[in-house]
């Protein structure tokens, strides 16, 4: 029996600092299989490949577990957690710290895909980047915001958390977004379909 090994990933990029209510969007659709190309949109802003470095990073605290983070992946989402601070340590990238409201903010994304068997940036009806608008909403103080997302459905074993970090830095847009030192906070959210299919995020916040 033919077994089908689907992997898709993508990414989104949203960037502060514009005037007086007005934003620009910018976004081109991916081809199929292939990561999504980046998207900016200008928000107000809060007032109040180099050679990398072998350095070895340590780990930024606990995976917050919040009333919106009831997936039983905890152990994981630490794992991913220690895995994108050691290859943003290998750039000299500060490691990034966890953030119980980006937890949820990932969380309801990646449940949000898996619930209603779809995968993309905007939510089912394509008219909104809900996962962003939910990331932006329970933090105002984050004055850029990005998003990675990615699917994988493997039958023939199982889905690791290594595995599932190198998919974002074997693409160059999630790479980017990945090790850049900017972003100071972060939140995982893994959910599974009815299908078995493994849906993961990472939303990063600068503060």
């Amino acid at each position: 029996m033919q077994r089908t090994i689907t992997i898709i990933t993508s990414s989104l990029l949203l960037i502060g600092a514009s005037a007086a209510g007005w934003g620009v969007q910018q976004q081109q659709k991916a081809e199929p299989n292939e990561p999504a190309k980046v998207q900016q949109v200008q928000q107000p802003e809060q007032k109040k490949e180099e050679k990398p470095q072998q350095q070895q990073a340590s780990n930024s605290g606990q995976v917050a577990s919040t009333a919106a983070d009831k997936s039983g992946n905890q152990g994981k989402k630490q794992e991913l957690l220690q895995l994108a601070n050691n290859e943003r340590a290998r750039y000299n990238a500060q490691a990034l710290q966890v953030d119980p409201e980006v937890v949820g903010s990932a969380q309801y994304k990646a449940e949000d895909m898996a619930n209603g068997n779809y995968f993309g940036h905007a939510d089912k009806s394509g008219t909104t980047e809900n996962g962003m608008n939910k990331l932006h909403k329970d933090n105002p103080e984050c004055r850029s915001w990005a998003e990675n997302i990615e699917k994988i459905k493997d039958p023939t074993k199982p889905i690791s958390s290594q595995r599932m970090m190198q998919m974002w830095i074997d693409s160059k847009t999630h790479h980017e977004t990945l090790k850049n030192a900017k972003y100071t906070h972060t939140g995982f959210g893994i959910a599974i379909s009815k299908d078995g299919t493994m849906y993961a995020v990472q939303h990063f916040c600068q503060k």
